[in-house]
């Protein structure tokens, strides 16, 4: 089981497939709205919670500017695709990746998978 926080533009599919997967989600868009990333960060850093994000400049950041600890998981919104038929592919990439994720910066963009070690990992 992974333990996710969600932030900037993921679908309540998304958080409720994880959910019913058994993996913890704090939903920042339905708990506290008003969150910047840098609460966010320390909140994902204090908690060891893994960034769940489809804001590519919030994930290249939060990498970059080496932000976050546990994880990092961006998600690209795919085109032409329903929410919940999205949610269910994601899932099944999680699933498929769940051992490498922790302490790994994973983007999932179409099929592709890319995961690369975070800092100090």
């Amino acid at each position: 089981m992974l333990k996710f926080i969600s932030y900037k533009q993921i679908t309540t599919e998304l958080v409720a497939i994880l959910r019913e997967s058994g993996h913890e989600v704090f939903y920042v868009a339905s708990l506290d709205s008003d969150m910047d990333v840098l609460s966010v960060c320390q909140k994902a850093n204090d908690e060891n919670y893994i960034l769940l994000t489809c804001d590519a400049e919030v994930a290249e950041d939060a990498y970059n500017n080496k932000r976050i600890f546990p994880g990092l998981l961006y998600v690209q919104h795919l085109q032409d695709v329903s929410p919940f038929e999205e949610a269910a592919k994601v899932m099944r990439l999680v699933q498929k990746h769940e051992k490498e994720m922790p302490y790994a910066y994973t983007s999932i963009i179409g099929n592709q998978v890319k995961i690369k070690r975070l800092a100090g990992a």
